[in-house]
């Protein structure tokens, strides 16, 4: 299905309710170059919290060969974290950091689990969608077609497989297969819309772009959905308060990770 707008021409390609529409294109993009991203022009996804919150340690000050124990988050109850080296431990397991710390270092994340502390109530998990330019192909003639072959990675591999789980605050083991499966069905639970998890491919296709009685330029993009956790009203008063606190460390809510979907669409722009 091709849609005309203002003389910009595009078609959509491998249509899913779980993925935003392309918006809206502009008519400059001809002269000045398809945008390497775009934001989604929809609100996203947005869900409960799936297992626990994930909160990152911040370091506010140096320090030199320092040790600090399971009890540098006293204030928050918890149940296991990653420390600085993305290694997830128990919380009786021992010293959560040892080593220098240096202002802005994040020495651990701690997982709140849902339901363990009600400073977490009314936390949520978003989903906000943004098209990546895959190619800018440059321009084609009036009257002539082009085909031209993309190739581009989509899914998640296994190192980032249980980094997508942290970010999302989602408890995954066993298998790759296994943890993409878990994801995928914890996503789709929370978003109330099927998401799909996959295993990391790269795949090549071929676009082909018919004639127009203007010159065209051309490109092809790829959807991402970027996932990340939103502090609710307790967790964002008490994290406020910490960054303002003569403590060692401050605390927040800011891993995000971007999943590359399988979707993309080719896009060209008539010459205004």
């Amino acid at each position: 299905m091709y849609i005309h707008n203002r003389g910009v021409c595009y078609q959509h390609f491998m249509i899913d309710n779980s993925i935003d529409p392309f918006p809206p294109i502009n008519p400059d993009w001809f002269a000045g170059g398809l945008p390497d991203s775009i934001q989604a022009e929809s609100s996203g996804l947005s869900g409960d919290t799936i297992d626990f919150v994930p909160i990152d340690i911040i370091a506010k000050v140096s320090k030199d060969n320092v040790s600090y124990g399971v009890l540098i988050p006293e204030a928050y109850k918890y149940d296991g974290y990653v420390d600085v080296n993305n290694v997830y431990h128990d919380v009786a397991s021992g010293e959560i950091f040892k080593g220098s710390i240096y202002p802005g270092l994040r020495i651990a994340t701690i997982f709140v689990k849902k339901g363990m502390d009600p400073l977490i109530d009314g936390c949520k998990v978003h989903g906000r969608g943004k098209w990546v330019l895959l190619s800018d192909f440059g321009g084609i003639d009036p009257g002539s077609t082009a085909s031209k072959t993309i190739s581009y990675t989509h899914g998640v591999n296994q190192t980032d497989t249980q980094s997508l789980a942290f970010t999302v605050g989602a408890k995954v083991g066993g298998s790759y297969s296994g943890m993409t499966g878990e994801l995928s069905a914890s996503l789709t639970a929370t978003f109330g819309t099927s998401i799909s998890i996959s295993e990391e491919f790269t795949v090549s296709d071929t676009v082909n772009f018919q004639a127009q009685d203007k010159e065209q330029r051309i490109g092809a993009y790829q959807f991402y959905r970027n996932f990340y956790v939103e502090p609710g009203p307790a967790l964002r008063d008490k994290i406020a308060k910490d960054q303002t606190s003569s403590f060692a460390f401050a605390y927040a809510v800011n891993k995000t990770f971007d999943y590359k979907t399988n979707h993309f669409q080719k896009v060209f722009v008539l010459e205004p």
